[in-house]
């Protein structure tokens, strides 16, 4: 024996069908056989819903009622405060991590691969891999990275072209410049005016040269 089997989703007020789903079955005389149908739910409403299922267009003798009073299709929203994705940082972050959703959810946190306690403070210099994952009852999954780095490490200074307190004769040119793993700025003055590197000292008497260096993270060398 068989058929067709057929799994209908209607609304329960109106009894309007929103989804449905077929198979064709075929069970030996004096058998049973377990079949699976799914029903796909994209598009339907929210709200309560009855499931019937038929056998060539009749109602089984053992009617399977099921009352769902939401759908939800909707994935947990993850939200992380105190750091954000692509920051540079001299200074110790702390995350705080809030997964919103309709029902209950299980969030997974781990920092560079290892578990990772929301609102711990993170201030270890380098760069860094936050991951989130949050799953609801309805096994609605959302994943969320949260990259950052943290540098409190000053720049490298070079100068060149005289020495502190030294007395010479003759324009001088003084240079400068900087490295460093995330480069920002490098600036200077002479007696309080910007100064470019290359360019030449002239004037006879004491001078003041100041270089100032600041990386992206705000680490300053002077």
């Amino acid at each position: 024996t068989g058929g067709q089997l057929t799994v209908l989703l209607l609304d329960a007020d109106s009894l309007a069908t929103q989804a449905t789903a077929t198979q064709l079955v075929t069970v030996g005389a004096g058998q049973t056989a377990r079949v699976t149908l799914s029903v796909q739910t994209g598009g339907v409403p929210e709200g309560q819903k009855l499931l019937v299922v038929q056998l060539n267009g009749r109602t089984v003798s053992r009617l399977l009622l099921v009352a769902a009073s939401n759908f939800d299709r909707d994935p947990p929203v993850i939200l992380v405060t105190g750091v954000s994705d692509q920051q540079l940082t001299n200074q110790a972050v702390t995350a705080v991590i809030e997964a919103q959703d309709q029902s209950a959810v299980v969030t997974t946190v781990t920092l560079d691969g290892q578990p990772f306690v929301p609102g711990a403070a993170v201030s270890a210099e380098g760069d860094h891999l936050l991951v989130i994952d949050a799953v609801d009852a309805a096994a609605n999954a959302a994943h969320l990275l949260v990259r950052f780095t943290i540098d409190v490490t000053p720049p490298v200074l070079m100068v060149a072209g005289v020495a502190p307190n030294a007395v010479v004769a003759g324009p001088v040119a003084l240079t400068f410049s900087s490295t460093d793993l995330h480069p920002g700025s490098t600036t200077a003055t002479v007696d309080g005016v910007a100064f470019l590197s290359g360019d030449f000292v002239a004037l006879e008497g004491p001078h003041v040269w100041v270089v100032r260096a600041e990386d992206g993270a705000g680490n300053v060398a002077l």
